[in-house]
């Protein structure tokens, strides 16, 4: 099965460049805004900004201090138990 993106451009379609905000608790997304062909939304290089070079040990630091997200929470939940998708699904939010 093809992703929508992927079926929607070969039936000749077009996609719709946005910026989306995901709900994890409902798993779904919303539209906040169109970035339709404005300047202001591409990405282009700041010349002005130097490459950043970290090691590979800064990273792991800061990796460490990152939180699991709700989507690879649950996941892990799920291996570690064995539990349905539906049980786990309210897990997440119980540490809120």
């Amino acid at each position: 099965m093809k992703s929508p993106p992927v079926a929607l451009i070969e039936r000749g379609g077009r996609g719709v460049q946005e910026t989306r905000l995901e709900n994890p608790d409902t798993d779904e997304t919303v539209s906040m805004r169109s970035k339709g062909a404005c300047a202001r939304h591409s990405i282009s290089r700041r010349p002005d900004l130097g490459a950043e070079a970290h090691s590979d040990a800064w990273r792991e630091r800061v990796r460490a201090q990152m939180p699991e997200l709700p989507a690879s929470r649950r996941k892990r939940l799920i291996g570690d138990y064995a539990s349905a998708s539906t049980t786990t699904r309210c897990l997440p939010r119980l540490g809120r």
